[in-house]
């Protein structure tokens, strides 16, 4: 399972500076990727519209905001420099609560679960976080300790068509690589 979460805050007024808040984004440090990862940040993505942000991420259901977030700072003085540097450029949101920074957000629309309650049947299916990054995280016995997963590259066919078939390729070729089967043919 995967955890959602949305939060919000803004940027100082200043065009130099939402300029180079947009840099950093577009070229983040390794150290803070890593750090992200490490703490169970699975996706992230900020959206911007004029001095406005949205943040959306998921992480993994152990992931606690008021935990891991602090945890995330300790792994490197990277972060705590990373934090400085956005932290001047940005404003807390008005809404934004004593001692919040980035303000939590509550979810008021979930398609899928509309969708299951008022449609009734498999409806859309939310894909969650990407194959490479659960396989990741999935201890999987084997005499040795973790089986490692092999390399699948898969393309998803043109124009959505035979998607449910893609996926369900996608699935076993997933599970036959992390069993030690080389997908495609019949050797292991």
């Amino acid at each position: 399972m995967v955890k959602s979460w949305a939060q919000t805050l803004c940027l100082k007024d200043d065009p130099a500076g939402i300029e180079k808040y947009k840099q950093l984004h577009a070229n983040s440090w390794p150290e803070i990727l890593q750090a992200l990862k490490t703490v169970g940040i699975l996706s992230m993505k900020i959206y911007l519209k004029e001095t406005r942000m949205f943040m959306y991420m998921e992480t993994v259901d152990e992931f606690e905001p008021s935990v891991d977030f602090p945890k995330h700072m300790e792994l490197t003085d990277k972060a705590v420099e990373w934090g400085k540097v956005c932290s001047a450029l940005q404003v807390k949101a008005p809404e934004a609560s004593e001692g919040d920074w980035w303000t939590f957000m509550e979810e008021v629309y979930d398609f899928q679960q509309q969708y299951r309650k008022f449609v009734g049947d498999d409806g859309p299916v939310d894909q969650g976080v990407s194959v490479e990054s659960y396989y990741d995280r999935m201890p999987m016995a084997s005499p040795g300790g973790v089986i490692q997963p092999g390399k699948v590259t898969l393309t998803k066919p043109a124009g959505g068509q035979g998607t449910q078939k893609f996926l369900t390729l996608a699935v076993v070729a997933v599970i036959a690589a992390t069993a030690g089967y080389a997908v495609g043919s019949s050797r292991r």
